[in-house]
């Protein structure tokens, strides 16, 4: 009678959108719920389609005559943020492949992501902030460009003194609970992943989120830094800190917008 969607935005994938269609009968009630009720910051055709999923409406915050963030700031609902950006100074060119592949997917290959990870100059830049951030007794998420990536800088961290840890889709279950639950309780300091705690993933005394992973994907973006968003009210920090490591690649454009970007695609 009633299915509710966690992470609406994705329900548009074809695995994901079987799976729904299959518990859908004639008269089920449908809800989804999702910070982010859009697919793509490029792609209208994919919004639309999310948009129709959900019968075309949308059901916001009443906020008064606040903007919603606003809001929920003042409510303590969320962090108060702030931005770094770490400016690396590094260049780097897409090959053709490359500007293909960010054409039909609007987000950067893998392979580029692997060659930026490995770049030495920019991760000593990265663990020096890091480092500093660390001195400070924050307590960090970081987002790697790869896996290779994020275990080599929890390892150098390791080897600075610093407690880390690193998650990927390959960790096993009982080692990502254990690593989660010891960051949550501030055993270690920095948290390392690659594509596993954008979503469905809560710590609220996340105060750091460093995103070292470029991305033109407004969704992926807004779930990385909603990370470090949960204000006091819901147990979370006053504020949050988001450190945005800048790179110089070609092609690629800065998306800021995380709320108020898809709202026109619904009635």
């Amino acid at each position: 009678a009633l299915l509710v969607v966690d992470e609406a935005h994705k329900v548009t994938a074809p695995t994901y959108k079987s799976v729904a269609r299959g518990f859908m009968g004639l008269y089920t009630k449908v809800i989804g719920l999702t910070a982010t009720p859009g697919r793509s910051s490029v792609d209208e055709k994919s919004n639309i389609e999310l948009a129709k999923f959900f019968f075309s409406r949308i059901i916001g915050i009443d906020s008064g005559k606040k903007p919603v963030l606003e809001y929920l700031k003042d409510e303590d609902i969320l962090s108060h943020a702030s931005y770094e950006e770490l400016i690396t100074n590094r260049k780097y060119d897409l090959s053709i492949k490359d500007k293909i592949h960010l054409e039909k997917f609007y987000d950067l290959p893998s392979g580029i992501l692997n060659h930026i990870g490995k770049d030495d100059v920019r991760n000593i830049e990265i663990l020096k902030k890091i480092e500093i951030l660390a001195n400070n007794g924050r307590q960090i998420l970081f987002f790697a460009c790869s896996v290779g990536h994020s275990k080599f800088i929890s390892a150098y961290l390791s080897l600075l003194g610093i407690k880390s840890g690193h998650v990927d889709g390959s960790t096993p279950r009982n080692r990502r609970i254990s690593l989660i639950h010891e960051f949550r309780n501030k055993y270690i300091q920095v948290l390392c992943n690659y594509g596993v705690l954008a979503t469905g993933f809560d710590a609220p005394k996340i105060d750091v989120v460093f995103i070292s992973r470029p991305t033109s994907s407004i969704v992926l973006y807004s779930q990385m830094i909603g990370r470090g968003l949960r204000g006091p009210a819901i147990g979370g920090t006053k504020t949050c800190e988001i450190i945005n490591v800048i790179d110089e690649i070609e092609g690629f454009t800065d998306e800021n917008d995380i709320y108020e970007y898809f709202k026109d695609y619904y009635v």
